[in-house]
């Protein structure tokens, strides 16, 4: 299991990655954990990473999909970390710090 906290502007958020499963949670809402299926995704940014769910009325579903197979194809959690740490770098999202169960916080620069 590792525990990642972003910054975005004055919010926080937590991503937990255990296996292949990934769970959010905000500064707002510290104590709940949200299964990727419960994020708010932008169309347009679905759009733009894939372009030919543009028509598709069920967009949210397969992009959720697709996410979760790309996931799945990974090896460890120390890969799937490094990719959301790249994909979200693009959203503005800034990766602060990186914990893992009986090791120290790990502060990323």
């Amino acid at each position: 299991m590792i525990d990642v906290l972003f910054y975005y502007g004055t919010e926080l958020l937590f991503v937990r990655i255990e296996n292949s499963t990934l769970r959010f949670s905000t500064s707002l809402q510290a104590s709940i954990w949200a299964p990727i299926e419960g994020i708010q995704l932008d169309y347009t940014g679905v759009c733009r990473e894939f372009p030919d769910l543009e028509a598709k009325p069920s967009w949210k579903q397969e992009a959720i999909k697709r996410f979760k197979s790309k996931l799945k194809d990974l090896n460890t959690e120390e890969e799937v970390f490094k990719y959301i740490v790249k994909d979200l770098q693009k959203f503005g999202y800034i990766a602060k710090k990186k914990m893992k169960p009986g090791f120290r916080v790990e502060v990323i620069n």
